[in-house]
């Protein structure tokens, strides 16, 4: 196994410890209904225990499981606690097998659960041990109380009951310690399954990127005034994403949208796209077709269905009179919205060939103006928030 492997193994085990440990010490007091239900045993003779004994168990029970929602509560180590619950259960199932031989055969559960839950052969070890003890523990407690019938002496009848639990315990600390090592290794291979997928989905993620720049590239070298303005485009709308609060996913995505927002004019001639001058009606109309184009382009692309609504309304208008489908206020889709903004800011910050760079306060006022009738409010807004930070005016085509 290798370094990395053993690291995410060394994690995993201490998430499933913390989450384990949680649940235990929220759920241990319920441990105290046990006690209740030998009280309801003695009341039909199920039990011969004493009502003394068992209240005095039962107060003591109580402090012990409450031990570990104070260590808790204190920040004990994470290693400590786990042996602060255990010795706690252990200690109350051997005031259970003083007096009953359900307590004994309860600690096998326990050292089966231990087994189970902590995926650690060492420590189900220790636990099956601390179990012999206990065990032989509480054995001597009821030996002191046994009216000699087979045997000459309580002692007698301790050891000899002693040996019948040390091969029990043997049988178990066995089966209990196999458990323990495959859950490990169940748990390693998972492990190493989960690193080998993650990486595979790592590389088609990155392979993915790298082909949705290199298109967005394309795009953009087919206009020799526009050079980098996909590029700017989505790393403003990934910036109004963050800023609009949203996840990790939606700002991927708003970014991956607005690379390819303009990916339509790959079939727009060229002597269009890069004509010096105002472009007549004809022109005009020719060049709006490329949000229909590249939205069916992006069709295709049906794992991500946000990167066609961005290339097909990035024109649309808050108050309806944009294109291709005059689509208004919450109809146009948010990406969408968010796109709009950012590409008209990076126009009015790029060099054309009809004109340079305009002025940061020009821009700022345009947004302003635009806000609630081109833009969406909230998008314009935050825009221009980055606009008022961006006091030396870096935020455009250098």
């Amino acid at each position: 196994m290798n370094k990395n492997t053993d690291l995410s193994n060394s994690d995993l085990l201490r998430e499933n410890e913390e989450r384990v440990l949680a649940i235990t010490t929220k759920y241990m007091r319920f441990v105290i209904l046990t006690f209740a239900l030998i009280y309801i045993g003695n009341i039909f003779h199920i039990f011969k225990i004493s009502y003394v004994a068992l209240t005095i168990a039962t107060v003591a029970s109580a402090v012990i499981l409450w031990l570990p929602s104070l260590a808790e509560k204190l920040n004990v180590p994470l290693k400590a606690r786990r042996y602060i619950c255990v010795l706690g259960l252990e200690a109350v199932v051997g005031i259970l097998a003083c007096n009953s031989d359900i307590g004994i055969y309860i600690t096998y559960m326990l050292a089966m659960v231990t087994s189970l839950i902590f995926f650690d052969k060492f420590f189900t070890l220790q636990v099956s041990l601390i179990n012999f003890f206990v065990i032989v523990a509480s054995m001597y407690v009821r030996s002191l109380s046994v009216v000699q019938v087979e045997f000459e002496s309580n002692l007698i009848w301790w050891i000899s009951r002693c040996m019948g639990f040390l091969i029990e315990s043997i049988i178990m600390t066995l089966i209990c310690y196999n458990v323990a090592k495959a859950s490990c290794n169940v748990l390693t291979k998972f492990i190493q399954s989960q690193k080998e997928l993650k990486e595979k989905n790592e590389a088609i993620e990155k392979m993915s990127e790298q082909v949705i720049h290199a298109l967005s590239n394309t795009i953009d070298s087919k206009d020799s005034y526009t050079n980098g303005h996909s590029n700017r485009v989505a790393e403003y709308s990934r910036e109004i994403a963050r800023r609009m609060g949203k996840s990790e996913d939606e700002i991927t995505t708003v970014y991956r949208t607005a690379l390819l927002h303009d990916v339509g004019k790959v079939v727009i001639a060229d002597e269009i796209i890069n004509k010096p001058g105002k472009l007549n009606d004809e022109e005009y109309a020719k060049i709006k077709e490329h949000t229909a184009i590249g939205s069916k382009i992006l069709d295709e692309i049906t794992e991500i269905p946000e990167l066609s609504s961005g290339a097909h309304w990035h024109h649309e208008r808050f108050d309806g009179k944009g294109y291709p489908d005059g689509l208004s206020g919450e109809q146009i889709s948010e990406y969408a919205r968010i796109i709009c903004v950012a590409d008209c800011y990076d126009a009015m910050t790029s060099n054309r060939s009809y004109r340079k760079v305009m002025p940061q306060e020009t821009v700022r006022r345009e947004i302003e103006d635009g806000m609630g009738t081109q833009f969406d409010p909230e998008v314009a807004m935050i825009m221009l928030q980055m606009i008022d930070e961006d006091t030396d005016y870096k935020m455009r085509e250098l």
